[in-house]
């Protein structure tokens, strides 16, 4: 289109019969520019819209492509939930039959087990009732004998307490007693003792004063008979002598 527009510009500008040279001139460049113009406008126009043509198609295939991505994992999980749900079942229907049978065996087995267990449990329980009964028997004997242990040994601690206090008492009464009977008799002892001291004094001060009188009366009459004697056996050795 452009390159047509032109041609016809040119071959009309440069025909000189139909305008003058100047005017043709002018006119064609006029023309030129406007041409110019308006192709470049369409261009654009036409640009854009296969610019938006394409990108239409691109956005509708990229969406396409993505819907159909979404889709296949949608599917997927769908499956995989389906698969699950149908496993779940059959497992849950054979997990049921398995169980009823598995049950059915428990039963019979129970039942036989249950006649064993209650043969063991009765033999068990006998003995463990024995055991627990001499344990029990013994426990109580042991905490009746302490009992008794401590009764009679609080009674005995008493009897010894009280009779070692009444000792103890009975001692310490003694020698209290004692103590205060010696002081009280020492203070009479004194009080006595000088009475009879004085008594004494003054009576042996008596006897003695006769007694030590007569004794040296009778002292002096001895020296005096002694010495009288021995002078007289002097002088009749002295005169033997002569």
């Amino acid at each position: 289109m452009y390159a047509q527009r032109l041609k016809k510009a040119l071959a009309n500008s440069v025909d000189p019969d139909e305008t003058p040279h100047d005017a043709a001139s002018h006119h064609g460049l006029r023309c030129l520019l406007k041409g110019i113009q308006t192709d470049r406008q369409t261009d654009r126009q036409t640009d854009r819209q296969t610019d938006r043509q394409t990108d239409r198609q691109t956005d509708r295939q990229t969406d396409r492509q993505t819907d159909r991505q979404t889709d296949r994992q949608t599917d997927r999980q769908t499956d995989r939930q389906t698969d699950r749900q149908t496993d779940r079942q059959t497992d849950r229907q054979t997990d049921r039959q398995t169980d009823r049978q598995t049950d059915r065996q428990t039963q019979t087995d129970r039942q036989t087990d249950s006649q064993t267990d209650t043969q063991t449990d009765r033999q068990t329980d006998r003995q463990t009732d024995r055991q627990t009964d001499r344990q029990i028997d013994r426990q109580t004997d042991r905490q009746t004998d302490r009992q008794t242990y401590r009764q009679t040994d609080r009674q005995t601690d008493r009897q010894t307490d009280r009779q070692t206090d009444r000792q103890t008492d009975r001692q310490t009464d003694r020698q209290t007693d004692r103590q205060t009977d010696r002081q009280t008799d020492r203070q009479t002892d004194r009080q006595t003792d000088r009475q009879t001291d004085r008594q004494t004094d003054r009576q042996t001060g008596r006897q003695a004063g006769r007694q030590a009188g007569r004794q040296t009366d009778r002292q002096a009459d001895r020296q005096a008979d002694r010495q009288a004697g021995r002078q007289a056996d002097r002088q009749a050795g002295r005169k033997a002598g002569r």
